[in-house]
């Protein structure tokens, strides 16, 4: 069951480099695996491995202003917006950016029963 609108796991100070097959960043290396018997990806990399840096994990993002109010009730595309604005928020507070996101989990819309939000 998937409660929150947008939770991200990032790994900071990891930059993307999607054409190389190894980056290294200072003490962060990254590996990005792409291997045979798999579809060729476009825009991302089957598996990556990183060493270094340090992790921070984020907790899911909705559609709640300042105030906790909902942003954008019945437009999933105002909702999806505050949520991506907290989500940046978040990842500043960290030392962090959308650059520095390795993992992101969207979803739309809670299930309904007595304890999901009207949004």
């Amino acid at each position: 069951m998937c409660r929150s609108f947008v939770s991200a796991i990032a790994f900071l100070i990891v930059a993307a480099a999607p054409a190389l097959s190894q980056a290294k960043t200072g003490s962060v290396v990254r590996e990005y695996k792409n291997p045979p018997g798999l579809s060729t990806p476009r825009g991302y990399s089957h598996a990556v491995s990183v060493t270094g840096g340090r992790t921070v994990y984020i907790a899911g993002q909705v559609a709640y202003n300042t105030q906790g109010e909902v942003v954008g009730k019945g437009d999933l595309r105002a909702q999806a917006r505050q949520a991506f604005e907290n989500l940046r928020i978040a990842l500043a507070a960290a030392g962090g950016s959308f650059k520095d996101l390795v993992k992101i989990n969207t979803c739309r819309g809670l299930q309904a029963g007595p304890t999901s939000d009207p949004a």
